[in-house]
């Protein structure tokens, strides 16, 4: 077994697609890549394409996303939102969220 912190410190700064306060992490990338993303108060992941599938699941604290039509749809810790390859997205957060976001062009996504 072993254990990986995710220090908020870790990481880089994601300032692509106009992004404020976003952290990213990579923590695993072969065919699939496997990303924490650290939104902060006040922070955006900016309107951007998908390159391939994304599943964007929320592990702490809450916020909001829109896909195409760009209405903002309230998510939080418990939820995720899968984005077809192509989908122009954005990911915003008033008090703070932490997500991981999985891509890969394989990436079979059941509806539950």
């Amino acid at each position: 077994m072993r254990f990986l912190d995710l220090p908020a410190a870790q990481g880089r700064q994601v300032d692509r697609f106009d992004s404020v306060g976003v952290t990213a992490l990579g923590l695993v990338r072969t065919t699939y890549s496997v990303t924490t993303l650290r939104v902060q108060a006040g922070g955006l992941i900016g309107r951007h394409a998908a390159t391939q599938p994304q599943l964007l699941v929320i592990i702490a604290g809450r916020g909001w996303t829109s896909g195409d039509d760009g209405a903002r749809v309230a998510i939080e810790a418990g939820q995720a939102v899968f984005f077809e390859a192509g989908e122009e997205h954005e990911t915003g957060s008033d008090t703070g969220l932490t997500a991981l976001a999985l891509e890969s062009d394989d990436l079979p996504v059941r509806d539950l």
